[in-house]
């Protein structure tokens, strides 16, 4: 791990920030836990869990992590056993801590994947699981499982998409077609479904959901006798099959073989299965025999049996809703059966009635995927009713189908739908760019109806962004005026004000709206983010924290207390405001953001990935959302996920030369170098002469190793951009690639004297140390920290830098200057780690720890510890510590590798040579030396 001492410049993008909580086992350790004694227990456990006595295992599992609750191992094993037991939602729990804790994506999402499709939580897999970070060989479990996610939300397409994806990922597996196949019969594709339920029986005659699925499907086309004995085949293969077994109940019924029926229905009671169909087919039975109190006594268990379900797995089932509905009708409940019949048609376009009202209760909830349908099956019924055409234009013009809207708005106002069509008309052509006409429709039916205050405050809004400030001030003041006491207009007329940059004005309408109407939210948010603005973040916070206190879902004020929080230094606070905004609605994504930066700066990567990767679910299409998912995955070693974000992101972008240069770079990054070529290319073609383009183009040619192109951009950036600063510090750039030390060394110095910045003499330095001047690399970082006395960063180049000038007592003196200043930042107790480990300095150890518990969830400040016990001769430890590590990121082999060292030292060696292999096999091999050599050798690897 430790390769000597390198220079590195730290990272210039972001600084750490607030209080990092530190973990909880201190106290555990007080109260007497052993490490030791958790890892008996585990051990224990494990070899339970190999002989299938799962309650003996859950409860050694529990005693170990009493005992230890930080070890990994312990929380992902518990997960995989409590959902082998059918205990669903405790494995839930049990999984989810086990990421909390640290486990790897790619070690969890497997299991809670199933555990979602078991609890009938389709949103939740597809929010969660996906094969992002996973190794290539689980992807088609993964893709299997939301297909069947997508299916069970009602995404047709969508799930055969995926099921094909899964297909070509193992093409062996069964899997995806017996997932696929009850797809297929619930959308009324039966022939495609016999194929495919067909195909997956004889690639694995031996799988009993695949029988299950055929059976179900002949069933449906009418083939008893086949249904019959495919369901015999499933219940053979897998004699407590309940689900086949029903399906048996439900064929003997219809081919009229009640007396089997019964005796099956019985069989499954003597189980103790809890079925709600086969209490209804029981029902059934029971009341064709005359006995109506048994009859009524099992509807009500069906009954009973289908409320108490989660919804989203009641909702998921079209057989359970059918017998949940006909259960509360034998019972007389109409409206809970017509309730389940509403959600069974819902599911069903088929069947859909009118529902204008819906539609309009939809749109102004700005569900619009939802009322998209609606509207549609109101045209289809009315095409040339006014209201429906209306509501039709507002559906298109709230999805940015200009277009269309401007269609259905003139057909609205021909058909007679009055004002409002003529100005919501003039908005959507507005949006197409047409301006003038726009304008005089506006005005036209403000005129028509000077009442109408959407008219009035639109036309105000058109006349500021057309430049005709003092009109629309006049306007918003005539609103207020007829209006004196409405908190709306008053903080529109504010808005008016803070559009054309009228502060002062500004303000003053917002507190003349406060004063109003202390309540009104729009102007409580508005004076806070002016407060904000304007560095008051003491009077923001507490106006936002009153306000919070009696709206605990308001989505914007909790973003804008985080902030606050935020510069008043309080973490903790902010991330816990952002949590809930984002609980509240997680389409705004703007929360979320703030929270991945502030987890990144405090090393908590897997954290941050887990956020970004729900937010970049939530909200797909939008440029800094798939930025902030890329850094993510980058800073937490998943590369492939950030260029995968990234290439999203691009075409995202359109031609806007910002957003594309910004993706580039960020290619570049995670050395994804024909992609930012290709972005550089593009930001070119819509501004050939973009500084920040050609930068881009020039940094991709130097990565490629690419001279010729090199000098071709250089020569084309001094001509149009002469002595820009950025151009000075790229021809740094390039001096360094080809080692041209002294010339380098010369460009940062011309771009420091131009631009004095601590990025730039860092730079300088670097080149110096590069050129074997680590006493000029050191002179000139003293002299530009006498500059800026109180920059940290610079602090600690120069304590690196002193390492390598021969100088280490003053290395350690200024790192221990900068724990104190710093101590909550990992990184910087890391890298002092590693000066005092060199160094042969006792507190190492001590160091490493301290890092490692500053950021927990970050794998590699973990190895460095356990690597550091390791060498130290601290086996057992060592060994608890880098298992956690390579929990935390299987997919680092440097830290397989480390593991394995470990474990063959401490004798356990059929662990160790498990661990080698996997870490050979990484995409992040340890490197090739005599001690991997030797290690493969004592392990026969």
């Amino acid at each position: 791990m430790f390769q000597g001492i390198g220079f590195m410049a730290p990272r210039m993008s972001r600084s750490l920030r607030g209080l990092v909580a530190l973990s909880v086992a201190t106290a555990a350790a007080l109260a007497g836990a052993s490490p030791e004694r958790a890892a008996q227990f585990y051990e224990d456990a494990r070899s339970l869990y190999d002989k299938r006595d799962l309650p003996a295992a859950a409860i050694q599992l529990k005693n170990a992590l009493q005992q230890d609750g930080n070890m990994l191992a312990a929380h992902l094993l518990l997960g995989k056993v409590l959902f082998e037991a059918g205990q669903l939602n405790a494995a839930e729990v049990a999984l989810d801590e086990a990421l909390k804790r640290g486990v790897n994506r790619s070690e969890v999402m497997p299991v809670l994947g199933r555990v979602y499709l078991r609890l009938g939580e389709p949103a939740k897999l597809l929010d969660r699981v996906d094969t992002a970070g996973v190794p290539p060989e689980l992807h088609a479990d993964i893709l299997t499982m939301r297909g069947s996610a997508e299916a069970m939300a009602g995404k047709l397409s969508t799930a055969s998409a995926t099921f094909e994806r899964a297909r070509r990922a193992n093409p062996k597996s069964a899997e995806p077609l017996v997932a696929e196949a009850p797809m297929l019969l619930r959308y009324g594709q039966v022939q495609r479904a016999l194929e495919v339920a067909s195909a997956a029986t004889k690639l694995e005659p031996g799988n009993a959901m695949a029988w299950h699925q055929l059976g179900n499907i002949q069933q449906a086309l009418g083939d008893m006798k086949a249904a019959l004995d495919a369901q015999e085949r499933a219940t053979a293969l897998a004699p407590k099959f309940v689900d086949a077994h029903v399906a048996r109940a439900t064929v003997l019924i219809a081919v009229g073989r009640t007396a089997d029926a019964r005796a099956l229905l019985e069989q499954l009671k003597t189980w103790k299965v809890s079925e709600p169909r086969a209490s209804y087919l029981r029902a059934t039975l029971l009341a064709e025999a005359g006995d109506m109190a048994a009859a009524t006594e099992s509807w009500r268990e069906a009954a009973d049996l289908i409320d108490v379900m989660p919804s989203a797995l009641r909702a998921s089932s079209e057989p359970l809703l059918f017998a949940g509905a006909l259960s509360h009708r034998a019972l007389g409940n109409l409206q809970k059966a017509r309730e389940y019949l509403d959600i069974l048609l819902g599911r069903n376009p088929r069947h859909f009635a009118g529902r204008a009202m819906q539609a309009s209760f939809l749109l102004a909830a700005n569900e619009f995927a939802k009322a998209k349908p609606v509207v549609d099956e109101l045209l289809r019924q009315a095409p040339e009713e006014p209201q429906i055409l209306y509501l039709a234009g507002q559906m298109s013009l709230a999805r940015r189908e200009y277009e269309q809207a401007t269609e259905f708005f003139e057909r609205a106002q021909s058909a007679g739908a009055g004002n409002m069509a003529l100005r919501d008309l003039a908005l959507s052509q507005f949006a197409q760019g047409q301006g003038k006409v726009a304008l005089a429709n506006l005005e036209r039916a403000y005129a028509k109806d000077a009442k109408d205050t959407r008219a009035g405050i639109e036309l105000a809004v058109a006349y500021a962004r057309l430049g005709q400030g003092r009109r629309a001030v006049d306007l918003a003041q005539k609103l207020v005026a007829r209006q004196p006491d409405d908190p709306v207009l008053i903080n529109f007329l504010g808005n008016i004000h803070g559009r054309l940059g009228d502060r002062a004005n500004m303000r003053v309408a917002f507190e003349r709206a406060l004063a109003t109407a202390p309540d009104y939210r729009p102007t409580v948010i508005n004076l806070s983010r002016l407060d904000l603005d304007e560095n008051r973040p003491d009077a923001a916070r507490a106006r936002l924290q009153a306000w919070v206190k009696g709206h605990e879902k308001d989505v914007e004020a909790l973003y804008y207390l985080g902030v606050a929080e935020r510069s008043a230094g309080r973490m903790v606070q902010a991330l816990e405001a952002w949590e809930r905004a984002t609980g509240a609605d997680r389409r705004d994504p703007r929360s979320a953001m703030a929270t991945v930066d502030v987890l990144i700066a405090q090393g908590r990567t897997d954290q941050a990935v887990t956020v970004a990767r729900a937010m970049a679910v939530n909200v797909p299409n939008v440029v800094p959302v798939q930025h902030v998912l890329a850094r993510a995955y980058a800073v937490a070693g998943q590369r492939d996920a950030a260029r995968s974000a990234l290439k999203e992101a691009l075409k995202l972008a359109g031609f806007e030369p910002g957003p594309i240069v910004q993706t580039g770079r960020m290619m570049l990054q995670v050395g994804d170098l024909d992609s930012a070529g290709y972005a550089a290319l593009k930001a070119l073609q819509a501004s050939p002469d973009a500084l920040d383009a050609m930068l881009l183009s020039v940094e991709v040619a130097a990565r490629r190793g690419d001279a010729a192109a090199v000098d071709k951009g250089m020569a084309e950036l001094t001509a149009r951009h002469r002595n820009a600063t950025p151009v000075l510090v790229t021809a740094g750039h390039v001096a360094m690639s080809r080692r041209q030390y002294t010339k380098a060394i010369a460009s940062y110095q011309q771009a420091y004297e131009k631009e004095p910045s601590t990025p730039i003499a860092l730079l300088r330095s670097r080149a110096q140390v590069a050129a074997g001047q680590p006493a000029a690399a050191l002179s000139g970082l003293l002299d530009a920290r006498r500059k800026s006395p109180d920059d940290d960063t610079l602090l600690r180049a120069i304590a690196e830098v002193r390492v390598l000038a021969g100088k280490p007592s003053d290395a350690v003196r200024d790192f221990e200057a900068l724990v104190v200043r710093r101590p909550t930042d990992a990184e910087l107790h890391g890298s002092f780690a590693e000066v005092l480990f060199a160094l042969k300095d006792p507190r190492a150890i001590g160091m490493a720890e301290t890092a490692s518990k500053l950021a927990p969830t970050t794998a590699r400040h973990g190895a460095r510890y356990g690597w550091m016990l390791v060498l130290a001769g601290q086996l057992d430890l060592g060994v608890r510590v880098l298992r956690d590590a390579r929990l935390r990121d299987p997919a680092d082999g440097r830290i397989r590798w480390q593991l394995a060292e470990a474990l063959q030292r401490a004798g356990k060696s059929a662990e160790a040579r498990d661990e080698l292999r996997a870490a050979l096999a990484s995409g992040n091999p340890p490197r090739p030396g005599p001690e991997l050599d030797r290690l493969r050798q004592q392990l026969g690897v």
